[in-house]
Parts: structure tokens; sequence; C-alpha cells
């Protein structure tokens, strides 16, 4: 399988969320029993497969009240609807650099940092509607990137005696921008998080 469709499996929280409401119903209303519903409820909660997650609810009525239940998701993120640059270095030797606020980002981020700090903030910036790429070289150095919730992130990285860590939760939105971090760390660090405004 391709990373893409790969991606374009991957089950969004909102219908995780949704199937697992759906569950519950069933099972209060005697449609389940004990076993069969703890078992697709673990399902539920680990599966990374979209067609995995809707199966688990084939044949099973459908909550009346659900819909009411389920706000509507809204986004928390700007899209640049402008003219989006190609390249947008940024760089930090024995330095610190911190890009956040409203901006603009490029297509491409080139991102150095060697014995300093570089402190990406994505939550008020204006997206690119396609595929930001951050790439990253961290040698003895730091690099931190906040992403708004609602984007695909997809980490990619190698640590050499350093490390890449990513806490973002891996849903996938295929009408939402992607953040794509990859590079690599050599005594230093990666940092990539999801974060509210």
């Amino acid at each position: 399988m391709d990373t893409l469709q790969k991606y374009n499996d991957k089950p969004t929280k909102k219908l995780r969320d949704k199937i697992i409401e759906q569950l519950k119903h069933n099972y209060t209303q005697d449609n389940l029993e004990i076993d069969d519903f703890e078992k697709r409820l673990e399902t539920a909660n680990h599966t990374q497969s979209t067609t995995e997650l809707m199966a688990l609810v084939k044949g099973l009525p459908e909550n009346p009240e659900l819909e009411k239940k389920q706000p509507e998701v809204t986004t928390t993120y700007n899209v640049n609807k402008g003219n989006i640059s190609r390249s947008m270095p940024i760089v930090a030797i024995f330095s610190g650099v911190n890009k956040r606020g409203l901006w603009n980002p490029a297509q491409s981020i080139p991102t150095i940092s060697i014995f300093g700090g570089v402190n990406i903030d994505l939550r008020e910036a204006r997206l690119n509607p396609g595929i930001t790429n951050i790439k990253v070289v961290a040698i003895f150095g730091g690099v931190n990137i906040t992403v708004p919730e609602g984007v695909n992130v997809e980490v990619h990285g190698i640590g050499i005696f350093g490390g890449f860590s990513d806490r973002t939760t891996g849903e996938y939105d295929p009408q939402a921008p992607t953040i794509r971090i990859s590079g690599v760390s050599f005594f230093g660090g990666v940092d990539v998080k999801i974060k509210r405004k």
C-alpha cells in the first residue's frame, strides 16, 4: 500500500467517536452481548483503518440521537488563498529563531539548528492548502514545531544520538492541509506537537 492510500484510509477522530457512540448505543439497547461489545470497542479505539472501523457497526441500528450529540467540528487553522512562496529557510547557528503569529509559510521550509534553537508555531499561520514540507537538520540544537488541530501531520526523521518526538494524533482528513516534517537530528532534538490557539 502506498503512502497516499494509507493516509486516505486513516479514520478521522470524528468518525471514530461516532462509531464508538453507535457501539455504546447498541450495547445499551441489548443489540450486543458484553463480550462482543468489548471486542468491537477495543478494535474501534485502536484500528488505523476506516474500512475496519466501519465494519464494526455493519448491520447494527443507528442511534437517532447521535447526530444531535455530535457538534460540528470547526477548523482551528488558517489557509493561505494568495501567492505561496516556494522556499523559506530558517537558520539558527549559536542563536535562536522564533517564527510565530500570523505568517505565510512557504511550500518548503528548510530548517537548520546548529548549537541553537528554532521554534516554529503554525497555529496562527496561513497554511498552504496542500503540503508544507519542513526539512530539519538539528546538530547539537533543538527544533520545536507546534501545529494547530485539524491538520494532517507526517513525521519522518532520523535520530543519531538525538531524537524526533511526534506528539500528534495521526488522524487524516483529505480536505485539510498537510504538514510533512522530515530530516535528521544529530546530538539534538526535534519535537512536534499539536496545541490549541
